[in-house]
């Protein structure tokens, strides 16, 4: 979107070119800077594998989030959807570590987890075992 002050000094002064030319390149670098803001929250792009350096970025920020005793994971599958199949294992002694555990996972954003099962087990001790069974799904960059 043009600036008030580009389109006020055009329907002005339409014959000050040199003028017109300083605001059009302070918009284009305007525009340039909101660009680089965008493409900094993207993925590096390091050619057609680029996807799994994503999905084990997205493997390792799941084991920094989640407090878990074990995360396991198998080779990565698909072809324009890639994922990688994990699973999860934690001990959990409240409703409330186990919701807060769920969440974590469901806030992974990119690559996002898709669950596909959870089981838990009750301990003689009070505490409970639970397993979640899912992938990290993300797109693959080429055809």
């Amino acid at each position: 979107m043009l600036n008030a002050d580009f389109v006020s000094i055009v329907m002005i002064h339409p014959s000050t070119q040199d003028t017109i030319k300083t605001i059009i390149r302070k918009e284009t670098d305007l525009l340039k800077k909101q660009i680089d803001r965008v493409n900094a929250y993207l993925p590096p792009d390091k050619g057609k594998d680029a996807y799994r350096e994503v999905l084990l970025s997205g493997l390792d920020n799941i084991r920094s989030r989640v407090d878990a005793a074990h995360v396991a994971f198998s080779n990565i599958e698909g072809h324009a959807e890639p994922r990688l199949p994990l699973v999860v294992s934690f001990d959990y002694s409240d409703y409330f570590q186990l919701v807060k555990l769920l969440d974590q996972l469901e806030g992974v954003r990119f690559p996002f987890f898709s669950f596909k099962s959870f089981s838990f087990q009750k301990t003689s001790t009070g505490t409970a075992e639970c397993e979640v069974t899912g992938s990290l799904v993300t797109q693959r960059g080429d055809p």
